[in-house]
């Protein structure tokens, strides 16, 4: 990320080896909050990294992710989570399930992140105007309607930020 030109910030909260997965308890720098509400947990183990793209701190973040580890953060905090194809990026264990992701504010954002790991080649090219598919039932469940307006601001805002 470096030799891409990126900055680095710093080091976000991460459970201890051994330790529970979750970020949102007792650390000895005190507990990662969701900065959508402080009374909801930011997700699992890179919740530190999607709390500091939520908080606008930095338009990415690195995580790694196995079972859920950057989807589920990013979920939970409101940003965009892209766990590549495993086998795509150098995984960290034998059976390959845990693999290098992204937390990211905007798609083009994580495309970046793609190229600058994996190389040009590895992430297809953005079209000019992204086309997205959403609905808020998937054609039989009854949403509740905060949720839905919720996700639909959410669609509305990422759509603004894509090149």
């Amino acid at each position: 990320m470096a030799a891409a030109g990126c900055v680095p910030i710093g080091a976000t909260s991460v459970p201890r080896a051994g330790t529970r997965w979750q970020t949102y308890g007792s650390t000895d720098r005190g507990p990662t909050l969701n900065p959508l509400g402080a009374a909801w947990s930011p997700g699992g183990s890179s919740a530190g990294s999607a709390a500091a793209v939520a908080a606008g701190l930095v338009p990415l973040a690195t995580g790694s992710d196995g079972a859920g580890s950057v989807r589920i953060p990013a979920a939970w905090c409101g940003v965009i989570g892209l766990k590549p194809t495993n086998g795509l990026l150098p995984s960290r264990d034998r059976a390959g399930l845990n693999t290098p992701g992204v937390l990211a504010r905007a798609p083009h954002d994580a495309v970046a992140y793609l190229r600058a790991v994996a190389g040009t080649t590895a992430a297809p090219p953005l079209p000019r105007t992204p086309r997205v598919a959403w609905t808020p039932t998937l054609g039989f469940a009854a949403t509740d309607p905060g949720t839905t307006d919720t996700a639909r601001r959410a669609l509305h805002r990422i759509s603004r930020t894509a090149p």
